[in-house]
């Protein structure tokens, strides 16, 4: 038999209410000290447990009440789940949302005709009894959650889809932090974080807490610093500052030099930089450091951990292109770890550039590969007006004699399926979006193919038939495609810009498109054998601003081991073209490859050039999710590395590094996650904010505290006088 309300059986239970003397029906918010609240509770998950008519006290946040002529409804909701209360008219009184209440009732099962599918636990109620209001909200709350435990996805989304603004959300936060999928997030944040320490403890990794003050030092992104001030007055000088660590990275190494062989930690760091979906000043990352470990098995570790955060979000068996391999099958607290990286999908740098662009990847996206074009173009008969523009911009070297370069000239074609049938304003839009306006020295064409060797716009004046085909047939071209073709006195550039252009068309497919990427995919790989310096842009590295070379990690990492040779001959050159003289206390191998490079033909930036380093990176739809290198663990190499970089104050900056390296430290190599960013991608969602607790805005500001904000006048005075 169904259950259904019953007025007579409300009435009763109104009188039965009145007679109660320890709980009563309260209509104003009363001041409660901690020894007040004394109700033991029951969880709203735990309700569908009960018996039928058994009594309970429930608590939590008060929401959505419906009203009738002789009762009414609402929900009450707290971090585990929502359940609808019944109440008699004359017994409940108006309470505003997001109150705090403490209600004492009986549990009823709801009919089938009255359960809601879409709710956990839609099928009972509270037939309230009692009701204590614990703390009332006021009635002008700029934003109330209102959003309960719902369990369809198709709910979730019809909820969510009424959010207000994210500026607003982030200015109360806490309230923000109610719904149902931020309480979700956070759980799961918290379960993620769980399942990488045991998987990292079971490896035999040891958990430590490096300093979060630190010193300045330069090493690549602009840093936080902190005065000093009680420093500054024992010394009795100005000017101490504390430095807010970019990443653990000297500290871990250090670690490695105290005989910590396997080292993790989930750490929090910081980088004065501008905001961005995917960036925040301040961030956690899964950072770990080893001993006597190559860069395979380091690989091998880190795509474990990926698989063990996955797996505390029911992901594991998504994730293509990378396999959990890190244990070789030994036992014991150290484990041995496996260096067969076989299973997992690894690209060389050179060749991710060449094929998609970017040295990150998205594997989703099913359009043709780039084309490098350069030799094709350059042979036909006729004049190609962009060509032409390029090759007459100063300090642009000829196609026949420059030997292959990254910093080369080439022409890259990228093919855009179907794009060629967009309208003008949408191909605009297009360009506007790949940002095809940075690059002030990338010349471009672009055509629509109409049919086989027939083209419209671009090139189609300027080219034979013979030549057209020729083109389509090798950039696998098809009708009703649309035909980008860059060209630059920097290969590398026209791949970037090719790239974008790629990445972003993808983005602007129609959604029924069978061209659109497969959002709901996870696709890795690995990412070896960057480069180990880079020219420096001209909004480059803070640390490095007016060097001609940077590194592309960072400044401890290690050349690859068939390139050390080189490494030490550009530095010979270095040292023959400026004037100085190298140390005579290098080892003997590292001085007869100085010598060479004195006398050998070859340029110190063609050598700083064609170095490739032990950098690897792990890509994650196409999003940088961790990086990591083989660092260098010999002293000599990393004053060496100084002086290639100009950090001139090298061996005083970085003197404890060469301290530590000088006492014998064993070779190592690291590498780390980001955290956030990584949750973000498992969890789908728009921005690393959704899955930090308070993030900053994308201005960099806390919109909730009002941080930074100015400090006091009293303050200021105070610093001035002591730095």
């Amino acid at each position: 038999m169904k259950n259904s309300f019953n007025p007579a059986v409300m009435s009763l239970t109104i009188c039965s209410v009145r007679r109660l003397t320890s709980w009563a029906v309260t209509t104003k918010p009363r001041l409660y000290s901690t020894a007040t609240w004394k109700p033991r509770r029951t969880l709203i998950e735990n309700l569908g447990t009960l018996a039928e008519g058994e009594k309970v006290t429930i608590a939590g946040w008060h929401c959505q009440e419906r009203s009738f002529r002789d009762f009414s409804f609402s929900f009450l909701r707290d971090a585990t789940g929502s359940v609808q209360v019944v109440w008699a008219n004359d017994m409940k009184n108006s309470f505003n949302p997001e109150s705090v209440l403490a209600i004492k009732g009986r549990v009823r099962r709801r009919g089938e005709e009255q359960t809601n599918d879409n709710l956990a636990g839609g099928d009972i109620e509270i037939v309230a009894e009692a009701v204590e209001v614990v703390n009332e909200a006021t009635a002008d709350l700029p934003l109330t959650p209102n959003l309960f435990h719902v369990t369809s996805e198709e709910a979730k989304k019809s909820l969510e889809k009424y959010l207000p603004s994210e500026e607003l959300r982030l200015s109360h936060r806490y309230l923000d932090l109610r719904r149902q999928s931020q309480l979700q997030i956070l759980r799961q944040r918290a379960c993620i974080q769980r399942n990488i320490r045991n998987y990292f403890n079971d490896l035999g990794f040891v958990e430590v807490e490096t300093p979060l003050l630190f010193k300045s030092t330069p090493e690549g992104a602009k840093e936080f610093v902190v005065p000093a001030t009680s420093l500054s007055q024992k010394r009795g000088g100005k000017g101490a500052f504390y430095a807010l660590p970019q990443s653990p990275q000297q500290y871990k190494q250090l670690l490695m030099a105290a005989g910590v062989e396997r080292y993790f930690q989930i750490a929090r760091c910081f980088r004065d930089e501008a905001s961005r979906a995917d960036r925040q000043p301040e961030f956690t990352q899964v950072d770990m450091e080893a001993s006597f470990l190559s860069r395979e098995q380091i690989m091998n570790v880190m795509s474990g951990a990926l698989m063990s955060a996955a797996r505390a979000v029911g992901k594991e068996t998504a994730i293509s292109g990378i396999s959990c391999c890190a244990e070789d099958g030994t036992s014991g607290l150290f484990s041995n770890v496996s260096d067969d990286i076989s299973l997992h999908r690894v690209l060389t740098y050179e060749e991710v550039m060449s094929q998609y662009g970017i040295d990150k990847p998205d594997l989703r996206i099913a359009f043709p590969l780039l084309k490098n074009v350069t030799k094709m173009v350059s042979s036909w008969e006729n004049n190609i007006p962009f060509l032409n523009a390029m090759k007459s911009a100063e300090g642009c070297p000829s196609f026949e004699n420059s030997p292959f370069s990254r910093y080369q000239p080439g022409v890259i074609a990228v093919v855009l399926p179907t794009a060629g049938r967009w309208s003008r304003s949408k191909v605009e839009a297009l360009k506007k979006l790949a940002g095809l306006s940075d690059f002030k020295d990338v010349y471009s064409s672009f055509f629509s193919i109409l049919k086989r060797g027939s083209w419209k716009g671009g090139l189609s004046k300027h080219t034979s038939v013979g030549e057209r085909e020729s083109l389509e047939e090798a950039i696998q071209g098809s009708e009703g495609d649309l035909i980008g073709l860059f060209a630059c006195n920097h290969l590398e550039k026209a791949q970037t810009i090719a790239g974008r252009l790629r990445s972003s068309a993808s983005i602007m497919m129609d959604p029924d498109s069978s061209w659109k990427s497969r959002a709901t995919c996870l696709e890795a790989l690995w990412v070896v054998d960057f480069p180990l310096f880079r020219l420096a842009e001209e909004d480059g590295l803070a640390a490095f601003e007016g060097r001609e070379w940077e590194p592309s990690h960072h400044p401890f990492t290690s050349p690859a081991d068939t390139d050390v040779p080189n490494f030490w001959r550009a530095l010979g050159k270095k040292e023959y073209e400026s004037g100085e003289e190298h140390s005579n206390s290098l080892p003997a191998e590292a001085l007869g490859h100085i010598l060479e490079g004195q006398s050998t033909n070859t340029s110190y930036s063609s050598l700083l050039e064609g170095l490739t380093s032990q950098h690897y990176d792990l890509v994650l739809n196409g999003c940088e999710l961790g990086g990591g290198s083989v660092r260098i663990f010999c002293p000599h190499m990393q004053r060496a590395m100084f002086n290639v970089l100009g950090i001139d104050n090298g061996s005083t900056a970085f003197s404890h590094l060469l301290s530590a390296l000088s006492s014998g430290c064993p070779p190592h190599a690291g590498m780390a996650l980001g955290f956030d960013r990584m949750m973000s991608i498992l969890l789908n969602t728009s921005s690393i904010r959704d899955v930090i607790p308070f993030p900053k805005a994308s201005s960099g500001t806390d919109p909730m505290t009002g941080a930074p904000s100015r400090l006091s006048k009293k303050v200021e005075e105070y610093l001035k006088q002591v730095l």
